[in-house]
């Protein structure tokens, strides 16, 4: 889930290319990222900074990148250190069961999307505690229109389930502020969904250069919670998400 919290990560990768990508999309989402580019680098840099440290992203195709994990896994015996894996083939069983017998909280593959990325990490770091609710949600990216008093405007769901959702939006907005939506889970469907909701929570629209082609932050918006929603179309959305979830 995109979320309201935030954490000082540091992230462990000898692929530059992939740690700007991911550093780009944490810190746009709001959290605070430091690099380190080979594993005698990542050790150190722990044993300086662990104190203020929320989460570690390893590069387990780093070399000595299972070297970290075990190190982690001798040294973070209370678990206070979140540990997020990234790995070309997430199904791999040599690394799911390194990965558990090391008490990783997840492991993420390195093809997914910016939004999908920070939406696992999040989950992984913060539990259920990112959302509106403990509903499953379908991650993805789904045209809405909204209206905010006498103006309507154009939108995108990051993700949703049957009580809320992720609604990403350059325009600022307030919480408790009143939203009238409309969507459709499908192209094809004739009848839009038009739920009201209530914006419960906001994240920062603040334009990051590296996004600014984007539409500025690409991860500006709204946590909102639906409080008027038919309950053949609470259904509808339970099935959708059903069918589309990770």
């Amino acid at each position: 889930m995109i979320s309201k919290q935030s954490a000082n990560i540091l992230l462990a990768s000898d692929d530059k290319h992939l740690a700007t990508l991911s550093s780009d999309a944490l810190t746009t989402a709001g959290h605070k990222v430091s690099a380190v580019y080979d594993t005698d680098s990542a050790i150190i840099t722990l044993n300086a900074i662990s104190h203020v440290v929320k989460a570690v992203i390893l590069d387990l195709d780093m070399p000595g990148g299972y070297d970290v994990l075990e190190w982690l896994g001798t040294n973070n015996r209370d678990e206070r250190l979140k540990t997020v894996c990234l790995a070309a083939k997430r199904t791999n069983a040599a690394i799911s069961a390194v990965v558990s017998a090391t008490g990783a909280d997840n492991v993420l593959t390195k093809d997914m999307s910016s939004e999908k990325f920070v939406s696992e990490f999040n989950t992984a770091v913060f539990g259920n505690n990112t959302g509106l609710d403990r509903n499953r949600r379908m991650f993805g990216k789904l045209k809405t229109g909204f209206r905010v008093g006498q103006y309507f405007y154009d939108g995108m769901f990051l993700n949703i389930s049957r009580k809320g959702a992720f609604l990403r939006s350059n325009i600022p907005l307030e919480p408790n502020a009143v939203l009238k939506l409309r969507f459709k889970l499908d192209a094809y469907e004739s009848r839009s969904i038009e739920p009201v909701a209530v914006v419960r929570w906001t994240t920062p629209n603040q334009p990051e250069q590296r996004f600014k082609g984007r539409g500025g932050n690409l991860f500006a918006g709204a946590g909102i919670e639906f409080i008027s929603l038919p309950p053949a179309e609470e259904r509808n959305i339970t099935e959708f998400v059903g069918v589309y979830a990770a």
